[in-house]
């Protein structure tokens, strides 16, 4: 007598089926993970960057250091200087992370 053949899938099909879905799963799950670290590191890039500026910016609207000249020697021997002033380091902290910047304001 002939046995009609089962239609469906068998247990060691399904557990590779599975199998092969986690690997992708886990793979995916890498890529994600991996580009949530990417954002979060660009957000405190860009949230410290600007404190930074808005610091600097209030500065140069109450500026009460004192004149100096600065001069830029390039490669070439060709100096540049400039009058202005002088700005102090100014820092600020944003996530634990410490950002400094001196700057020069040109004179009028």
């Amino acid at each position: 007598m002939l046995r009609k053949k089962a239609k469906g899938f068998t247990l060691i099909e399904i557990i590779v089926a599975l199998g092969i879905i986690g690997i992708i799963g886990v793979s995916l799950l890498t890529v994600f993970t991996m580009g949530i670290q990417v954002i979060a590191l660009a957000r405190d890039r860009s949230d410290a960057a600007y404190t930074a500026q808005s610091q600097v910016e209030a500065d140069l609207n109450t500026v009460n250091a004192v004149p100096s000249t600065v001069t830029i020697t390039m490669p070439d021997a060709t100096t540049i200087s400039a009058s202005g002033t002088v700005m102090p380091a100014q820092s600020a902290t944003v996530n634990g992370k410490e950002v400094s910047i001196d700057y020069f304001k040109p004179g009028k």
